[in-house]
C-alpha cells in the first residue's frame, strides 16, 4: 500500500497530495517553500485553516496516528541526536504553527 493511501484511510479524507509545495499559488513571494513529499489536506493556500487542523487532532484514530510519529521522531532525536534538536512531545507542539499551510505542515 503506499503512503498516500495509508494516510487517505487515516485522515478519511480524499485531500492527500503528493509532492506538494506550501506555496504554489504564491509565487511573487521571494521566500523559502518547502515541498512535501506528502502532505494531508484541507489546504490552506488562501485562508487559515487552524481550527480544521485543531479539529483534525480530536479525531481518535488520528491524534493515536500523530502521537506514534511523535514518538518516533522523539525516538530518533534522542538516539541519533547531538543534543542540539530537542525533541517535543505530542502536547508542546499540537499548536505551533496555526498559520499552517497544510495539516501535515502543522506538525513539523
Amino acid at each position: 500500500m503506499q503512503l498516500k493511501d495509508y494516510l487517505k484511510q487515516i485522515f478519511n479524507i480524499d485531500a492527500i497530495q503528493e509532492e506538494w509545495s506550501s506555496m504554489r499559488d504564491e509565487y511573487s513571494l521571494s521566500i523559502y517553500s518547502p515541498r512535501l513529499d506528502v502532505a494531508v489536506g484541507p489546504f490552506a493556500t488562501h485562508e487559515r485553516l487552524g481550527y480544521v487542523y485543531d479539529e483534525m487532532l480530536r479525531i481518535p484514530q488520528v491524534e493515536e496516528f500523530v502521537r506514534k510519529l511523535v514518538e518516533y521522531n522523539r525516538t530518533n532525536l534522542e538516539r541519533y541526536g547531538d543534543g542540539f534538536v530537542v525533541p517535543g512531545h505530542y502536547e508542546d507542539i499540537l499548536y505551533m504553527n496555526h498559520n499552517a499551510r497544510c495539516f501535515a505542515s502543522s506538525l513539523q
